[in-house]
C-alpha cells in the first residue's frame, strides 16, 4: 500500500505545482488515499533523501579532466549537459530544453508528502494524539530542511537589507490541487522555516530510535544552521551549544583502514572488512538525510583543495580524510582507472547531508571565532582533528581573525564533496569582502570564471516550470 500512496502523492504534486487549471478534488478511482495513522508513518519513513550534489559543480572543490584523459568518467566533455553547463558557468538555463530539473522536482515531491502528513495526520484513524503530533512535528523539520536547501540553490544569499524583496522559492504548505503558486521572498521563506522548526520543537521526542527521524536536538541543530545562513551568529551559537552540550560525539577515523579493489566497505574497521564506515548509526548523525546524487567516481578535486589538505600538518601527521576518501593518480574500485597527477573522490558511503554533530561543531567554532573566544573555537577544531588526523598536533590561533580562517579551512576539508555545503558557504562568504573568491574552472583549453555574487551562482527556474507557471519570475543569470 505504501507504494500506491506514494505514487498518488507524486502524481498529485505534479498536478498541483504545474497547473493553473481547476481540478476536481475527488478521490481517484481505484486508488488508496491515506487515512490510517500507519499510512502517514509509512510515508514519513519512506523519505530518507534530500537535495543532490549538482551545486558542487559551481565550487572551487571540483575538477573535471580534459578529453585526453583515459578515465572517461572524470572527463568534462563526457558529462551530462547540465553538469557541463554548471561547470563552465553558462548563462541562462542549466538543463537543455525539455529536460526536467530533478533538484527542484524531487524536492517538491518530497514536500508534497511532508505537507500531506502535516495537514492530515491529526485527522487520521488509529494511534494516539501524541503519536500523531510527533509525526507531524517530524514532517515539519523535514519540510524546513528541504526549503533551506531550496532557497539557497534557487535564490540569492540571505541579506537582511534585501531579503524582503529578493525572490525566493514557493513555500507550499498545503496539498491543494487548485492552488496557484508564487515565489515567496527570501525573508518569507526563512521566516516560514523558523516557524516550522519552532512549531515542531514541543512535540519532538528527546530521543528517537533511528536518526532518520528528527528529535529535539535535530531542531536545535537546524536552527543553528539556519541562523548561520542569516549571519545571526549569537543565535546560531546559542542553538549549537544546546546540541553539543547533549551530544558532541564524533567518528574516529583512526579506528579505520582501507582495502583497495572494492566499493562499499573500502573504508572499514581495522581488521574487520565486514564493518564498513557507518551511515545512520554514525555517532555524528543527528538527523540522517542522504544525497539523491553524489560525486564519487565522477569528479576529481581541485588543485586548490589538494593543497589545503597538506596545510597545518606536521611531518608525522596523516589526514585520514584525504587518505581514505580520495585516491591519487589512479582509482581501484574493482577496475583500475588511471588519472596521473590528479586526485579523485572515491568514498562509497551513505553520506549524511542532513544534520550532524560535526557540522554543528563547526558552526559553533565559526561563531566563537566571530563573536566569542578564539580558544574555544580552536578547542572545537582540535577535537575534530584528533578524530580525523593520525598523530595530530593541536593548532592555535593568534587572534579571532586567525581562528576564523582556520575554522573555515577545516570546514572545507571536512565537508568537501558532500551535498551543498561548500556551495552554500561560498555564497555566504562572498558577502564579506575579505572572504570573496572567484572560482576558476578549466577543461580542454578553455577557462571559465565565476566572480563573487555573480547572478550565475543562483540556479535558474527550469523552463518546464516557467511554462506551466508563466507568471513566475525567472532568476537573472
Amino acid at each position: 500500500m505504501k507504494h500506491i500512496i506514494i505514487n498518488i502523492l507524486i502524481a498529485l504534486q505534479i498536478v498541483a505545482f504545474y497547473s493553473c487549471d481547476d481540478f476536481l478534488d475527488n478521490k481517484p478511482k481505484g486508488m488508496t488515499i491515506p487515512s490510517q495513522y500507519e499510512d502517514y508513518e509509512k510515508l514519513l519513513n519512506d523519505i530518507t533523501s534530500t537535495t543532490n550534489a549538482h551545486p558542487l559543480y559551481l565550487t572551487d572543490d571540483v575538477k573535471l579532466l580534459d578529453k585526453t584523459g583515459t578515465a572517461s568518467g572524470y572527463i568534462y566533455i563526457n558529462q551530462y549537459d547540465e553538469i557541463k553547463n554548471l561547470y563552465s558557468f553558462q548563462s541562462g538555463q542549466i538543463y537543455v530544453s525539455g529536460d526536467k530539473d530533478y533538484t527542484w522536482n524531487s524536492a517538491y515531491e518530497r514536500l508534497f508528502t511532508y505537507n500531506t502528513i502535516i495537514n492530515d495526520v491529526l485527522e487520521s484513524k488509529g494511534s494516539s494524539q501524541t503519536h500523531k503530533l510527533r509525526i507531524k512535528s517530524e514532517a515539519l523539520i523535514g519540510r524546513a530542511l528541504e526549503y533551506l536547501y531550496l532557497v539557497n540553490i534557487y535564490a540569492v544569499q540571505y541579506d537582511a537589507n534585501t531579503a524582503a524583496s529578493d525572490l525566493g522559492v514557493p513555500y507550499i504548505k498545503e496539498g491543494n490541487i487548485n492552488q496557484k503558486y508564487v515565489r515567496n521572498t527570501v525573508a518569507e521563506v526563512y521566516k516560514n522555516i523558523l516557524d516550522d522548526i519552532n512549531e515542531a520543537l514541543p512535540d519532538l521526542q528527546a530521543v528517537t530510535s533511528y536518526t532518520t527521524h528528527p528529535n529535539q536536538l535535530a531542531a536545535y541543530s537546524l536552527l543553528a544552521k539556519v541562523y548561520l545562513c542569516m549571519n545571526d551568529y549569537a543565535k546560531a551559537l546559542e542553538n549549537a551549544n544546546i546540541v553539543l552540550k547533549a551530544n558532541s560525539g564524533l567518528l574516529d577515523l583512526n579506528d579505520y583502514e582501507i582495502t583497495e579493489g572494492v566499493t562499499w566497505g573500502r573504508v572499514h574497521l581495522i581488521g574487520d572488512e565486514s564493518t564498513q564506515m557507518p551511515d545512520i548509526y554514525n555517532p555524528e548523525a543527528i538527523y540522517a538525510r542522504f544525497s539523491s546524487g553524489q560525486l564519487r567516481t565522477t569528479a576529481c578535486i581541485s588543485d586548490d583543495l589538494r593543497a589545503l589538505f597538506k596545510k597545518d600538518l606536521s611531518p608525522e601527521s596523516i589526514d585520514l580524510r584525504k587518505k581514505y576518501f580520495f585516491s591519487e593518480d589512479y582509482v581501484d574500485l574493482g577496475r583500475l582507472d588511471l588519472i596521473p597527477g590528479e586526485c579523485a573522490y572515491v568514498l562509497y558511503a551513505d553520506e549524511n547531508i542532513g544534520l550532524t554533530t560535526v557540522e554543528t561543531m563547526l558552526i559553533a567554532a565559526e561563531c566563537e571565532a566571530r563573536i566569542g573566544s578564539k580558544d574555544k573555537a580552536m578547542e572545537y577544531i582540535n577535537k575534530l582533528r584528533d578524530n580525523r588526523i593520525k598523530n595530530n598536533i593541536a593548532l592555535s590561533a593568534l587572534d579571532n581573525d586567525d581562528a576564523l580562517i582556520k575554522v573555515l579551512e577545516e570546514k572545507r576539508r571536512e565537508l568537501c564533496m558532500k551535498g551543498v555545503y561548500r556551495y552554500m558557504d561560498l555564497k555566504r562568504l562572498n558577502k564579506e569582502a575579505k572572504f570573496q573568491k572567484t572560482v576558476t574552472h578549466c577543461a580542454d583549453g578553455d577557462t571559465w570564471t565565476l566572480a563573487p555574487n555573480d547572478p550565475k551562482w543562483v540556479f535558474p527556474i527550469n523552463e518546464e516550470i516557467i511554462n506551466f507557471n508563466p507568471d513566475m519570475p525567472q532568476n537573472d543569470r
